[in-house]
């Protein structure tokens, strides 16, 4: 509760019984998160070989961004921000130096991912007895 009037500016305040005012602010949290992961190698005594462990499905072979900030990069490039402001951004938000040949690759990737999810639904599509699409136009300087 306020500690003086701002009215008289009196300091005698108590609290008002049966009142309050609620806000709910809601935010998101910006922090990186960095995850080792180890990987033990084992020796395998018949063929005298090191046996290396199958790589699990959540680390990016040979990569120190993880798929979240993967994504978010993505993300900005499709909204159609180029490399430097994404690189810009990444770093200035997040602490993560993104170099633009790394962007690329992460564009690559995306691109090669997504390229059996994009044909299933263009399959799926065109196979459907039905298609419903809106025709309808977004004007650009009051001409459809």
């Amino acid at each position: 509760y306020p500690l003086q009037c701002d009215r008289c500016e009196a300091k005698d305040i108590t609290i008002y019984e049966r009142s309050f005012e609620e806000h709910i602010v809601e935010d998101v949290q910006v922090r990186v998160k960095n995850t080792c992961y180890r990987s033990h190698y084992g020796y395998c005594k018949k063929c005298r070989k090191v046996v290396y462990p199958k790589e699990e499905t959540e680390i990016i072979p040979k990569s120190r961004i993880g798929p979240n900030a993967r994504a978010i990069c993505g993300y900005l490039r499709y909204m159609g921000l180029p490399f430097r402001k994404v690189g810009k951004i990444s770093k200035d938000i997040f602490g993560l130096e993104i170099t633009h040949p790394s962007l690329l690759d992460f564009d690559t990737k995306l691109t090669e991912n997504g390229e059996p999810v994009y044909e299933k639904i263009k399959d799926e599509v065109r196979s459907s007895s039905s298609i419903n699409v809106d025709e309808t136009g977004w004007k650009v300087n009051g001409e459809n």
